[in-house]
């Protein structure tokens, strides 16, 4: 079976993929190679550039803090980790959605 990645749009077979489980098929939609690449671009980053990295992610979390009042960035950072999710690659608006998700897991 083949599967095509969204970031580099070669279609690959289904094990160049990394298991990913609340996916439709099982799989996640950008494959091992990008993903791999996606890593190494982003260490090379934080590690060439320490200033601007960590301001970036000071300016993440100064964003979820204060958009978001009583949750704490930490909180939502190992929340999304556990779904496999990172926040430093998610956009604000999807922060924003996963933390109204979360609110609303936890007053059922």
């Amino acid at each position: 079976m083949f599967k095509t990645c969204v970031k580099c749009g070669i279609e690959k077979e289904y094990d160049d993929f990394h298991n990913e489980t609340a996916s439709e098929d099982g799989k996640k939609n950008v494959c091992k190679q990008c993903v791999s690449d996606n890593n190494a671009t982003n260490y090379y980053w934080e590690k060439t550039n320490p200033e601007s990295y960590r301001e970036h992610m000071f300016s993440r979390k100064a964003y979820v803090e204060q958009a978001h009042p009583g949750v704490k960035y930490e909180t939502i950072k190992k929340w999304m980790y556990k779904r496999g999710m990172r926040i430093g690659q998610c956009s604000r608006t999807f922060i924003d959605e996963q933390i109204q998700k979360r609110k609303a897991e936890n007053a059922k």
